[in-house]
């Protein structure tokens, strides 16, 4: 038999254990998530009566803002099993119970990132049936003119800084969350080799700042993934394009995936981006509107 309940800081190490063998060994990597992430967030366990806890997972605050309207929602994020307990579907009842007791708090959806293609398949079988479109962009060094002028300054970002220019960039168009969750998808970016910058042009006053998020593909540092920026027009995106080529000097390739409608470069493919369930009926065109792109995966 199993039971699933809900994670506390008592059980900071059951974590760690289950991290260490379901994703990294490096411990501050796993520390930064279980100080800077997981006490704002749900984390539930589940465990078998003989064996104790062998799966977990958290739910990341989501929110999406439309006008005076707030619709709240999560994002499951690090769905893991211990090796040992893997081909049981231990993870499959965990996501399913967890769905419940979300939908019974008064969520009015859930979010999911599959780390693999592969495993979009799973989590439609466990109802995650909305695909999040978005638009993927790769541009590549080469066909890029890369300006020697800089002509912007360079500021770095907290994230409780980019918490109020995502709030007043992107209301409407991406999934928001709280400034500690903000904050975490910072600390973990920067902890890649990432940036997390705002940029403005020199001489202009800009309603809004620039910023970028972005950090080199860990199984190849010249691909830069360029996470999060609100760039909306072309002369945005040859500033914020040149800021990264320029920063990394060895990379051959930027790689940016935003919102549908924010650009029609002739590069774009269109992606899934995400999966989401929705336990409202009237959710799911808003659902399908918006762009999911933080926290970090």
């Amino acid at each position: 038999m199993y039971s699933v309940r809900k994670a506390t800081v008592a059980d900071r190490e059951a974590i760690s254990n289950i991290w260490r063998s379901s994703f990294t060994e490096d411990q501050d990597y796993i520390d930064t998530y279980l100080d800077l992430c997981f006490p704002y967030c749900k984390g539930y366990f589940l465990l078998t009566d003989n064996d104790g806890i062998v799966s977990c997972l958290s739910v990341i605050p989501s929110y999406i803002s439309r006008g005076s309207e707030t619709i709240t929602g999560g994002y499951i994020y690090a769905v893991a099993t211990l090796p040992e307990h893997r081909g049981n579907g231990f993870a499959a009842v965990l996501i399913e119970e967890v769905t419940r007791i979300c939908k019974n708090s008064g969520y009015s959806y859930l979010i999911v990132k599959p780390a693999t293609a592969e495993l979009s398949p799973y989590y439609e079988r466990l109802g995650f049936n909305i695909k999040l479109k978005a638009a993927l962009t790769i541009i590549a060094r080469n066909n890029f003119y890369l300006s020697e002028k800089t002509g912007y300054t360079v500021t770095p970002m907290t994230g409780k800084v980019l918490h109020k220019l995502r709030v007043r960039t992107l209301s409407g168009y991406y999934f928001l969350t709280i400034p500690k969750i903000v904050h975490y998808a910072v600390s973990e970016c920067l902890n890649r080799g990432g940036v997390s910058v705002v940029l403005e042009k020199e001489g202009v006053v800009p309603s809004s700042p620039l910023y970028c998020l972005a950090y080199p593909d860990e199984s190849d540092s010249k691909k830069i993934i360029l996470i999060e920026t609100n760039i909306r027009t072309s002369s945005d995106k040859e500033l914020v394009f040149s800021y990264l080529f320029n920063h990394y000097k060895d990379a051959t390739e930027i790689i940016f995936s935003t919102h549908r409608s924010f650009f029609s470069f002739p590069e774009n493919i269109e992606i899934t981006s995400a999966l989401a369930q929705s336990f409202k009926q009237d959710c799911i065109p808003v659902l399908e509107s918006c762009h999911f792109s933080l926290p970090l995966e």
